[in-house]
């Protein structure tokens, strides 16, 4: 069920090319064919850890952004939501967009294209909005 809906998301707002190539209870990843982007959704138990990144709001729910990562061999953004206040109780939706070379492409040849980083949080706002 996740899948689905982190899909109908994934398509919208980083665009139709990007494929659900595993799925199971807890999550899914989504790449592209020359496999430059590739976004994985993940539901689990747990709190906010309290030292990862910078704490955001995203369509409601508290959260912790990592800013984008970068190296030759690729770029990433992390953010985190949950849902639910109760130690017992907690969901967390973790959702990552990480950047790497075109497959085929010889490390270092060219920078990694992180064009549509900053979409995420829109997508992390639609599927938690979805999904929570």
């Amino acid at each position: 069920m996740l899948c689905g809906l982190a899909g109908e998301a994934v398509r919208t707002h980083l665009g139709p090319e990007l494929r659900p190539v595993r799925t199971e209870v807890s999550g899914c990843v989504f790449v592209e064919p020359d496999h430059r982007r590739r976004v994985t959704v993940q539901v689990r138990p747990g709190t906010l850890p309290t030292s990862r990144g910078q704490a955001t709001t995203i369509a409601g729910r508290p959260g912790y952004a990592r800013p984008a990562d970068s190296s030759e061999n690729g770029a990433d953004r992390l953010v985190v939501l949950v849902d639910g206040e109760d130690d017992r109780t907690a969901r967390l939706l973790e959702i990552r967009l990480r950047f790497q070379p075109r497959k085929g492409s010889t490390q270092g040849s060219d920078s990694v294209d992180t064009t549509g980083i900053e979409k995420l949080d829109a997508l992390a706002a639609d599927i938690a909005a979805r999904a929570f």
